[in-house]
């Protein structure tokens, strides 16, 4: 079942049907393709119809989960500067 995700450069997507994921690196409207590039550097181009018969899921940026995981290990340190006893 195709899902309706419009391709986004930059974006990781995983294709459901050949269980392998890619990221979009560039996107021609007028002519209709979208440019992909796999884990290990094989790029290929696609065109906007095979695009959406895709069973697509998108990933989360890995430089987003890693930008999370920093800011609660920030606040994972802040939180031993505190003593309980400062707040009765």
């Amino acid at each position: 079942m195709a899902r309706d995700l419009n391709p986004i450069t930059g974006s990781w997507y995983l294709d459901l049907d050949k269980d392998i994921e890619f990221q979009v690196i560039g996107l021609d409207e007028v002519e209709g393709t979208i440019n992909i590039e796999y884990d290990d550097g094989t790029a290929e181009e696609l065109d906007l119809a095979d695009w959406d018969e895709m069973d697509l899921e998108i990933l989360e940026d890995e430089d987003e989960d890693e930008d999370e995981d920093e800011d609660n290990d920030d606040n994972e340190e802040n939180d031993d500067d505190y003593d309980d006893e400062d707040y009765d």
